[in-house]
């Protein structure tokens, strides 16, 4: 149950609580939600990546956004 309430993807919730399969790329639909703000406040497209997903075992998710380097210290 902690795995389902971690994530905040209807479909993904919902195939925990059912044992049903899903998509591994599923995730990368919420890896494109998680980046657009910073595409927002940076003005440009960004690649987002991911790490872990409670769709793949792992008991959270983790995603990777690119941060343009100009930004970066």
């Amino acid at each position: 149950m902690k795995r389902y309430y971690y994530c905040h993807c209807p479909l993904a919730r919902e195939s925990l609580l059912t044992n049903t399969l899903m998509s591994r790329n599923l995730c990368y639909c919420s890896a494109g939600y998680e980046k657009q703000p910073f595409e927002v406040a940076f003005g440009k497209l960004l690649r987002a990546e991911v790490k872990k997903s409670v769709l793949w075992g792992e008991p959270v998710c983790r995603f990777a956004i690119e941060i343009p380097r100009k930004y970066v210290t």
